[in-house]
């Protein structure tokens, strides 16, 4: 959104914000993690994920800004840390991650490997992050895996089967969930490389807002095939080196997992305490994710989960 925007939804942020009880926490910290902080980040995930709102405060601000819960599935690689974008991502320039919130529910996580699957990060929402935070910025939502690698970068263009047919939504007349779906069962074609993605660049103001939530309906409206698999929204690729101002509110590993997703939850929270000065500490989550629909994901925080507490 244009700067003098992003100000007006600041500011309902903190209007709001001093009439709350208790403010979302700051997990940030030099030392030690107490159980008490570790149990109000999961309390906070889990308010973030029923938090159903249309958009932040103003029409041009999407709800990934203040609401729901970003994940990014990660696997635990010698050749680069965790926080950094992958090889692919820096080729493309587009960072995937999927966004979970009780009107976007899904029962699995991107790829089958458990090593690539089981665990990752969540990413604070845009403005709740702490001060001096990088400002991520969000280009495209797709209601369910985009099959990037078949799309042009960073992933949120046309596919190569269908290069006029798969651009972004707003450009070929697709502007709710409902034409989405209409568009995704088109007989005779591969829906994963037909369906278009929701624009949601800054540039769209209400425009972006708008497509993001009817991304999600899309999702809802897809039926169990929405549900079984999880949606794709892309973030633009940050530079490498930035453990100390990447936004991570939490490292997760996902219920009944291999023991691989923990250990390499683990593994993550105790490299980023060594890379950064000063040290920063967040906690791992268990992530419960939904066996059905009409379930709730669960957020929890177990103190013998820790590395650092």
């Amino acid at each position: 959104m244009q700067a003098n925007k992003l100000l007006a939804v600041l500011g309902f942020s903190v209007v709001v914000g001093c009439s709350q009880t208790s403010s979302p926490p700051d997990n940030v910290l030099v030392g030690g993690l107490t159980t008490s902080t570790g149990s109000a980040v999961a309390a906070r995930l889990q308010a973030l994920y029923n938090d159903k709102k249309a958009y932040c405060g103003v029409t041009s601000a999407p709800a990934f800004l203040c609401s729901g819960v970003t994940l990014r599935v990660t696997r635990q690689d010698n050749n680069y840390h965790v926080w950094d974008p992958s090889p692919t991502s820096v080729r493309t320039g587009g960072v995937h991650v999927s966004y979970l919130r009780a009107d976007s529910n899904f029962s699995k996580m991107a790829w089958s490997n458990p090593k690539e699957n089981s665990n990752g990060y969540i990413l604070y929402p845009f403005l709740e992050q702490p001060a001096g935070k990088l400002h991520l910025h969000y280009l495209c939502a797709f209601p369910v895996d985009a099959w990037g690698w078949y799309r042009q970068a960073p992933g949120c263009g046309p596919s190569s089967n269908y290069p006029t047919q798969s651009r972004a939504c707003n450009t070929i007349g697709i502007t709710t969930g409902e034409r989405w779906l209409q568009h995704w069962n088109t007989p005779g074609v591969s829906p994963s490389l037909y369906q278009c993605g929701f624009d949601t660049r800054d540039a769209m103001n209400v425009q972006g807002a708008q497509g993001f939530i009817e991304s999600l309906r899309a999702k809802i409206l897809l039926g169990n095939r929405g549900f079984t698999e999880q949606n794709d929204l892309i973030i633009a690729t940050w530079a490498q080196g930035q453990q100390n101002v990447l936004p991570i509110m939490a490292f997760f590993y996902i219920a009944g997992s291999p023991p691989v997703g923990l250990t390499d939850a683990r593994w993550n929270q105790r490299d980023l305490y060594n890379w950064t000065n000063p040290r920063i500490v967040v906690p791992i989550i268990r992530v419960t994710l939904p066996t059905t629909a009409n379930e709730k994901a669960r957020f929890e925080y177990i103190d013998a989960d820790q590395i650092h507490r």
